[in-house]
């Protein structure tokens, strides 16, 4: 029952309960086969999903409609 994922500057992506704090619908978009680094954290956007990971350690997460991966 969680509602969002989420990697910090160590250990494994993992699941949160964010409550209700998530952005509406007008938020930023990251096209599919661009990426965003902001600091150590890189996100990429791609048709099969979009993949976001610490780029220090190499832990993350890769979420898509049908399915997610912690590492």
């Amino acid at each position: 029952w969680g509602q969002g994922l989420i990697v910090g500057k160590s250990g494994k992506g993992h699941i949160v309960c964010a409550g209700d704090t998530a952005l509406g619908n007008n938020g930023p978009t990251l096209a599919y086969g661009k990426s965003k680094t902001v600091g150590r954290f890189k996100c990429t956007s791609r048709t099969s999903g979009m993949t976001c990971k610490n780029t220090r350690n190499g832990h993350g997460f890769r979420i898509a409609k049908e399915s997610y991966r912690l590492f």
